[in-house]
């Protein structure tokens, strides 16, 4: 009786499973985080800050700074879905010793059903 299939056949087929399954499972489970990347100009006098309209539809989960240049400094914000829905995130720039701020940066949050995290920025 003649086999339908050799071993050689047999791991090609399973290695081209194995990268089917893991391209399905990259887009199933998609960008579950945000990131929202703002230039500071002015590192030693204002720090960005956030505030979430729903807290319950997105958190925080960190903060980066990277300084580019003497006076310019890229703030990455890191959000994680919660649950579906939309909402709001603004950022502002405080000032390290008044504790003034200054509105700066809005963007609409939307979290999908599987947790896919979307950012569109909008008029602040």
């Amino acid at each position: 009786m003649k086999r339908l299939f050799n071993k050689k056949s047999i791991v090609l087929i399973s290695i081209v499973f194995l990268i089917v399954l893991v391209i399905a499972l990259i887009l199933l489970l998609g960008n579950k985080k945000a990131k929202i990347a703002l230039e500071n100009d002015f590192p030693d006098l204002y720090e960005w800050q956030y505030k979430i309209e729903d807290d319950s539809v997105v958190k925080f989960i960190k903060k980066d700074k990277k300084k580019e240049e003497k006076m310019l400094t890229i703030e990455k914000f890191y959000f994680k879905g919660v649950k579906p829905g939309k909402t709001t995130i603004r950022f502002y720039l405080e000032h390290f010793k008044n504790k003034s701020y200054m509105d700066a940066a809005k963007y609409e949050i939307t979290v999908d059903k599987n947790l896919k995290v979307k950012t569109k920025e909008v008029q602040a």
